[in-house]
Parts: C-alpha cells; sequence; structure tokens
C-alpha cells in the first residue's frame, strides 16, 4: 500500500477532509490530492505532523514511504537508463521531472533532476538548459552541497556550480568549485581496489587491473581525439592525433573484438576521411570511410545482437566486462546514420569523388533513421 493511499485511508477514517488537513500542514489542498493520487509525495519533515494528525507512528509511515520510495527509484533508474540508450531524451526529461515532483527530497532523483535541466533537450541552440534553468540549478546544486551525504552527487553539484559561475564571468569561483575535486587520478575507488588485492588475492588483482586499464585506456581515446578536434589548427596534426588513437586501441584491444573499440574506431577512422576529402586526399579518404562505416556497421549489429555485456580477449583486457548500455547515444541514429549525417553535411561544400556516391549509396540501407 502506497504512502499516499494510506493518507487517504486514514484521513477518511478521522472525518478529515482534503482542505482541512491541506490547513493543518500549511500546504494547499491540491498538495494532498496529488499524494492521494501517488504524482507526489510528503517530505520527510512532514511524516512526524501526519502521524500525530492521524494517531499513528511516525514510525509507521516512514517505513511505507521509505520502501515505496525504494521500490519506485529503482525502477527509475532501470527506465532512466533504457531511455537514454534509445536516446529518447524528452521521454526522459518528462520521467525525471514527474519523479522529482513524487521524491523532491530524493538525492537519487535531484542528481538526475540537475543534469536533466543543465541539458534541457527542449532547447538545443543559445539559451540552453544551464541558462534557462539557472536560478533552479543554484538552489538545487547548493541544496546538494550542504545536506547530501553521497559525495558522488556532490561532485555532480560542484561541476554544474563550476559552469554556472563561469557563464556569470566567475572564473575565480569556477576555478575553487575544481579544487573539491580528488587531485589525482589515482584517488579513485578502483585504484585502491586494485592496492587493495594486490596484498590479498593474485585472481582478483589481476582482473581489477585489467578493469583500471580498461577504464584510463577509453578517457584517453578521448582526450587524445578532443586534443585533435578542439586543440590542433592543421589538418595533418588533427589527423596525427587520431591515427594516435588509433595505435592505443590496436595496443589495447584485438581487431576481432566487439565493445566501445569498434565505436571509437569507426569514428576515429570517419573523421580522417571527412578531413581528406577536404584536402583532395580522395584515395586515402575512401579507404578510412569505407573502414570507418564498417566498424560502424559491426558495432551497431553488437548492440543488436548481443546482451550488452562483452567480455573481452585480448592480452591486456582477459575477461573484463564492458557494459554496451553505457554507450553516448546519438539519438534515435545507430552509429551508420550518425556518420553517414556527418559525410553528407560535405555536399555541396566541397568536391567529391564518385567513389563517395558509392560508397553512401552502399552503407545508407544500414543507416536506420535515413
Amino acid at each position: 500500500m502506497s504512502i499516499g493511499t494510506v493518507i487517504k485511508k486514514l484521513r477518511k477514517e478521522k472525518d478529515i477532509t482534503q482542505e482541512q488537513l491541506a490547513d493543518y500542514l500549511n500546504i494547499t489542498a491540491q498538495a494532498v490530492s496529488q499524494w492521494e493520487c501517488d504524482k507526489s509525495a510528503p517530505d520527510i519533515y512532514q511524516i512526524p505532523v501526519l502521524a500525530h494528525i492521524f494517531n499513528v507512528s511516525a514510525d509507521t509511515l516512514l517505513e511505507i514511504n521509505k520502501k515505496e520510495a525504494e521500490i519506485e527509484v529503482a525502477q527509475f533508474k532501470k527506465d532512466y537508463e533504457k531511455l537514454g540508450n534509445k536516446g529518447d531524451l524528452f521521454a526522459q526529461f518528462d520521467l525525471t521531472c514527474r519523479m522529482y515532483e513524487k521524491y523532491p527530497s530524493n538525492f537519487f532523483v535531484i542528481d538526475k533532476y540537475m543534469w536533466q535541466l543543465f541539458y534541457d533537450p527542449h532547447y538545443r541552440e543559445e539559451p540552453f538548459g544551464e541558462t534557462v534553468h539557472k536560478d533552479k540549478l543554484f538552489k538545487l546544486c547548493d541544496l546538494v552541497i550542504r545536506d547530501c551525504p553521497i559525495q558522488q552527487i556532490r561532485y555532480s553539484a560542484y561541476d554544474i556550480l563550476g559552469v554556472l559561475y563561469l557563464n556569470e564571468g566567475n572564473i575565480g569561483k569556477a576555478e575553487e568549485l575544481c579544487s573539491y575535486f580528488p587531485e589525482s587520478y589515482f584517488d579513485t575507488a578502483s585504484e585502491q581496489l586494485e592496492q587493495l588485492y594486490c596484498r590479498i588475492d593474485h585472481e582478483r588483482y589481476a582482473m581489477q587491473i585489467r578493469k583500471n586499464i580498461l577504464y584510463v585506456t577509453d578517457h584517453l581515446i578521448n582526450k587524445i581525439r578532443n586534443l585533435g578536434t578542439f586543440v590542433t589548427d592543421g589538418v595533418n596534426e588533427k589527423i596525427t592525433a587520431y591515427e594516435k588513437c588509433l595505435a592505443l586501441l590496436g595496443l589495447i584491444y584485438d581487431e576481432e573484438e566487439i565493445g566501445f573499440m569498434l565505436y571509437h574506431k569507426g569514428h576515429l577512422h570517419c573523421l580522417i576521411s571527412r578531413l581528406l576529402f577536404g584536402i583532395n586526399k580522395y584515395d586515402e579518404a575512401v579507404t578510412h570511410m569505407q573502414l570507418g562505416l564498417g566498424y560502424c556497421i559491426k558495432y551497431d549489429k553488437a548492440m543488436l545482437n548481443c546482451d550488452s555485456i562483452v567480455r573481452h580477449k585480448s592480452f591486456v583486457l582477459k575477461e573484463t566486462e564492458e557494459d554496451l548500455r553505457e554507450v553516448t547515444s546519438n539519438g534515435n541514429d545507430n552509429r551508420a546514420a550518425y556518420e553517414i549525417k556527418e559525410f553528407r553535411a560535405l555536399e555541396g561544400k566541397i568536391d567529391l569523388p564518385e567513389e563517395y556516391y558509392t560508397l553512401i549509396d552502399k552503407y545508407l540501407p544500414y543507416a536506420n533513421t535515413l
């Protein structure tokens, strides 16, 4: 029985109207109605007052409220992830807003709600969500920093606040917030587990060090790729950065493996191809285009055909598992569709050889939204 159903039952037993209960609590009758329809729930501080009004144990109401919240929040975690993986960003936003209305004191819900406001899909051009919802985000971040016992969620608040202050030109405050994060890449739970298992359990140590290599590799690939995309200026320098990423992937993964290796290789080859088309190196560009789209299709098929968990076989990563559901979504596009859209953005802007159009026709059927 939900907390809302219990409140409704106790209210009727006491012969109290919604309006009267609202007056006792200094809230609106609509708020009471929302509880009883299970569209929201009372805050923790209201539970003792309700218990006094209905002459029942506060622990009884708290336990009902706690159990109901745990069940719903656990389901919310699953639904939130599922919608994100599908790229259904508007449904994910709506779901999170509904959960926040019902559980405004649950810090896991608050964390997801803050990020939904920050990246609000309704604002894809300036002003973005971080600007539109600035005042709300400031309040939520302050609440989290003041009251939340979960360090990871506090990091979310520091992260968001840093951007908000940066947007206001307060670079000093943004830099100060950065100091609240760990100083070293090694100050993580995963690294501490590696050091612990090194002393007590060879098998668990081997698995943990491989997990950490997988994690570091993914981040290093992203950083080198971003170096090429956002820092370097010349085409040759950008291509060098992307080739370094491909070389690193070759060191860590075996060629026949599936997982994020395919995701990265597909994107990197396509990035190189588009740069080469821009400087009229058509033969090399076509080669990279074919490789890139080929890897994208392998990745898309892996996402459809596997159970989302990949177990690696390479020497470095042997037996480690990778969750494909954690991939960054491209909306409703699969990887082939995303990359083909990026290629087609070149059409009409630069000269493209006949082989380019042949490859577009070849791979277009694999692009699920085109």
